[in-house]
């Protein structure tokens, strides 16, 4: 009994597991075997290849910045803050389907799809 109480314990204090993201008092870390992996891009981007990005949200999701172009966001785009389980920067991948859409994949696993070309621009004063 004492062992499952120590164990419960050391558990707690070291952080918490939930939705691919460990919490502590003293903040939150992506797990590293929840977050999306993908290539840098150079040159053309191949339909099918997933490709590492950053985006920005700290103003609430605008656009991808991808490819040369901004991309517009499928799902909830936050009200001037990140939506809930997106990172003021998160990082995670971008995959062509076709030369106009695609799927971005959050830092956490969750797909949204993506349009060229109808992102909403950025917010003046906000990076």
């Amino acid at each position: 009994m004492f062992m499952g109480l120590a164990l419960t314990l050391v558990l707690v204090a070291a952080g918490v597991w939930y939705g691919g993201v460990w919490a502590t008092r003293n903040g939150l870390w992506d797990a590293p075997w929840v977050v999306p992996h993908g290539i840098a891009l150079e040159g053309e981007p191949q339909i099918g290849v997933a490709y590492q990005v950053s985006v920005y949200a700290h103003c609430g999701l605008r656009n991808v910045k991808f490819d040369g172009s901004e991309w517009g966001i499928s799902g909830e785009l936050g009200d001037g803050n990140p939506p809930p389980g997106i990172n003021d920067l998160d990082t995670g991948t971008v995959t062509l389907t076709t030369a106009d859409t695609a799927i971005w994949t959050t830092h956490l696993g969750e797909p949204r799809t993506l349009t060229r070309g109808t992102g909403l621009p950025d917010v003046e004063g906000c990076l």
